[in-house]
């Protein structure tokens, strides 16, 4: 069964048992701090992943770590996909738990990009404007490429709003060839 196939069907199965519980954004709070935690350290990925080392001791250590900071839920969860022999598949199913979160909460990512840093008052005026005019609740990523010289690129889902000084100077290139 593919990576993606597998994450979505425990994901789900995630979802449905904390809204059942009520634990949702409890739940929602532990996978966001697991993604990030692996992301940050790539070794506990690598302990994953490693078939040499044993499924207690990956739980011995996702405990030791967790334990403090996730609900019942959530360990109780995790100490099920490593007895699957699934644990290699944790951070994608945390991710697409966060996936389904948004989606559940009508919630989408804008992705920010400009030349120079933008200060909080910017990046809620973007908030709100993107919000009234797509009607979900946006959670901005900010992000600075100084290739893109000035203006701003933004793009959610599969639209991308480019007025970068860059794509201007690009088409005038363009236009001048023609």
């Amino acid at each position: 069964m593919s990576e993606i196939r597998i994450s979505v069907r425990y994901a789900l199965s995630l979802f449905d048992l904390a809204i059942e519980q009520k634990n949702l954004e409890l739940v929602h709070a532990d996978m966001k701090l697991f993604v990030k935690t692996c992301n940050e350290n790539h070794s506990l990925i690598s302990i994953l992943k490693s078939p040499i080392i044993d499924g207690d001791k990956k739980t011995g250590v996702l405990e030791g770590i967790f334990l403090p900071y996730f609900n019942k839920l959530s360990l109780v969860f995790i100490r099920t996909i490593i007895k699957k022999r699934r644990e290699k598949y944790l951070v994608a199913i945390a991710t697409e738990f966060l996936e389904l979160f948004k989606a559940h909460n009508n919630i989408v990512t804008a992705s920010v990009t400009t030349a120079t840093a933008i200060n909080e008052e910017v990046k809620q005026q973007i908030k709100s404007n993107l919000q009234s005019q797509t009607g979900k609740t946006i959670e901005l990523e900010c992000k600075v490429d100084a290739k893109l010289i000035g203006g701003i690129k933004i793009q959610v889902g599969d639209k991308l709003f480019d007025d970068s000084i860059a794509r201007q100077l690009n088409n005038l290139k363009l236009h001048l060839l023609d």
